[in-house]
């Protein structure tokens, strides 16, 4: 009985150290490094990554939400488009919480969104497109590449 008791004691705590490990991008779940590697193109129905890396070397399009937090860093040597629905829906947001970074260094288009907030780390060096935003928060822009 003693050995059962430890054995499932075990069990459940590789699962929930497995379940800690793991990152929910809007119903998908990826290990705590994601790398999309050149030529492969990743379609997401809103993003959301909490605890975890995201490396882009491919093409990532995102419609509706993009949010980054609890210490989430989103790298993008590629190409990244992210659409709201503004303003048809006013809710969805573009948002980069406290201890997060998104670095771009490729090309990103950003469009439609009420609210764009970034509150952690934005540094742009590649090109970032942006159009029909609407109540900007950029605490945290560092720009030395080019704001179209």
């Amino acid at each position: 009985m003693k050995r059962l008791k430890i054995s499932l004691l075990l069990i459940i705590s590789s699962i929930v150290i497995w379940s800690l490990m793991q990152v929910n991008v809007y119903g998908e779940s990826f290990s705590r490094s994601i790398i999309n590697q050149v030529g492969e193109t990743k379609t997401y129905n809103g993003f959301y990554m909490s605890g975890s890396t995201y490396n882009n070397n491919g093409t990532v399009k995102v419609s509706k939400g993009f949010d980054l937090s609890t210490n989430s860093d989103f790298i993008n040597n590629g190409e990244l488009t992210a659409t709201g629905n503004f303003p048809t829906n006013p809710f969805e947001t573009f948002g980069i919480s406290g201890g997060c970074s998104l670095k771009n260094t490729g090309t990103m288009r950003l469009s439609g969104y009420y609210n764009f907030g970034i509150y952690g780390t934005f540094e742009n060096t590649g090109k970032l497109f942006l159009s029909n935003i609407e109540n900007v928060s950029c605490y945290g822009l560092n720009n030395t590449g080019m704001i179209v």
